[in-house]
């Protein structure tokens, strides 16, 4: 039976390595996955600020706006029952079929990790046998007050024997669903998702990749809704690296969502569902 030993670096960050690593490897996993979550929230918060700069100004509007439909008992209904209206439907993070997972898993370690700025995802899956890492994240209706932006995934560690260009890549299929809703006066929803790759060396960022599957973003009396489907095959992410010989490294690939929405005179939205198949990783 494989063991796993589990290591938290901060309240939103969780490690899982599958054997006990030594302390210059568990060293390096956590101060890998430590960076990955400060790189993320910081570009996070920056675009958060780009976009909320009218909030005060929009607050004002939608309070003005509030009273005015209030004072009409007709227009009050009106929007009761449009507010009163589903937003689309819930998701259920599904289980993975092993037909399609390859024999690599499972990997040396899982994370995972969420913004403490927002709030956490509604579910995650980390299923190690079939390397199957699924979020799904919710803000507004139904959700959480406040954006989410989540991320989990499966990494392995390995020591150079050798000093020249390496390239990671893995294989992977995906799948993935969102609702995106908004209703009333000066509402909105956003939801992405997608996956990422990294390469530390000795803990220190090397190289990454991030690639946004889908975003959709609801405005007004808007609703888009996507089903999840079936496991699609995923194009290649390579990453190519300098490589020192004796000098510890670690490849990390997973999947991330994002979710976020303003209600103003209304009610609004964001679910977002991606899974990823990790079915092999590999350094050559």
């Amino acid at each position: 039976m494989t063991e796993s030993h589990e290591s938290r670096t901060g309240p939103d960050v969780r490690i899982e390595f599958r054997t006990d690593p030594d302390d210059d490897t568990r060293q390096g996993v956590e101060k890998s996955v430590r960076a990955m979550a400060a790189h993320s929230a910081e570009l996070t918060a920056r675009a958060r600020a780009v976009s909320s700069g009218g909030d005060e100004l929009t607050a004002l509007v939608d309070d003005a706006l509030r009273r005015q439909i209030n004072s009409d008992p007709g227009a009050a209904a009106a929007l009761a029952e449009i507010l009163d209206r589903p937003l689309g439907p819930e998701f259920e993070p599904g289980s993975a079929s092993p037909r399609v997972v390859g024999a690599s898993p499972p990997y040396d370690y899982h994370w995972s990790w969420h913004d403490l700025n927002g709030a956490a995802q509604d579910q995650m899956i980390l299923d190690d046998a079939a390397a199957h890492a699924a979020l799904y994240a919710k803000s507004g209706l139904g959700g959480a007050g406040t954006f989410v932006n989540a991320h989990a995934g499966f990494g392995i560690g390995f020591r150079a024997n050798g000093s020249r260009v390496m390239r990671a890549d893995s294989g992977r299929r995906v799948t993935f669903g969102y609702v995106a809703g908004a209703k009333g006066f000066g509402s909105n929803a956003t939801v992405e998702g997608g996956l990422d790759c990294t390469v530390f060396e000795n803990g220190r960022f090397m190289k990454g990749d991030s690639r946004r599957i889908f975003r959709r973003r609801a405005s007004v009396n808007e609703t888009f809704v996507v089903n999840p489907g079936a496991w699609v095959l995923d194009s290649s992410m390579p990453l190519e690296f300098p490589a020192v010989a004796g000098r510890d490294y670690n490849f990390n690939v997973g999947v991330w969502v994002y979710t976020d929405n303003t209600s103003g005179v209304g009610v609004s939205a964001a679910k977002s569902l991606c899974q990823v198949l990790v079915e092999s990783m590999w350094v050559a």
